[in-house]
């Protein structure tokens, strides 16, 4: 079931988490807005989630998230830390291979990411970058890029429980002790 969620400073729900709560409630049962409130351009990865098939309308600080009963794979760019892990998550739940540019945004902030989430059972890949291409030359390779690989077992009931799975263990990394 899609969750509502307003971003505002510790103790409450941290916008780190955002990107990945709207891509979790974008293959969630229903339809929830996500309001955030620390930051102004946070919603700017929506566009790319859209590309996966993601039903997500923003206006100001809120977001209006449907869940879809399914992504589809498409090619889309990390714009900062947190927007890339929630790509990648949103990745890898589509159907198909999701290739998400602009890695170096998500090693900022995830040590290890794609090492981490195969440890969890996600099917995922990575390929360097070659020595002085762009992103834009890259495109359409296996350079700069994680690759979350679909899975066999990609029932919609599946991909939530990875999703949620994902979330959780975000949320455990990134919660202040």
């Amino acid at each position: 079931t899609a969750v509502e969620v307003v971003t505002l400073p510790y103790p409450c729900f941290p916008t780190d988490l955002q990107p990945m709560m709207i891509a979790l409630n974008s293959i969630s049962d229903g339809a929830a807005m996500v309001t955030e409130n620390i930051y102004e351009s946070r919603f700017r990865f929506v566009n790319e989630l859209t590309r996966l098939g993601a039903d997500i309308r923003t206006d100001g600080h809120h977001a209006f998230v449907r869940g879809q009963t399914r992504l589809s794979a498409a090619p889309v760019e990390a714009t900062d830390i947190r927007a890339g892990a929630g790509l990648v998550l949103a990745g890898l739940v589509a159907d198909g291979v999701t290739h998400v540019y602009g890695a170096h945004h998500i090693d900022r902030g995830y040590d290890d990411l794609v090492g981490r989430l195969a440890s969890l059972g996600a099917d995922i890949a990575r390929a360097a970058l070659a020595a002085g291409a762009s992103i834009e030359e890259a495109r359409g390779t296996l350079k700069g890029e994680i690759v979350p690989i679909d899975d066999v077992r990609s029932t919609a009931r599946y991909r939530t429980e990875v999703a949620a799975n994902l979330l959780a263990r975000f949320q455990a990394d990134t919660t202040p002790a």
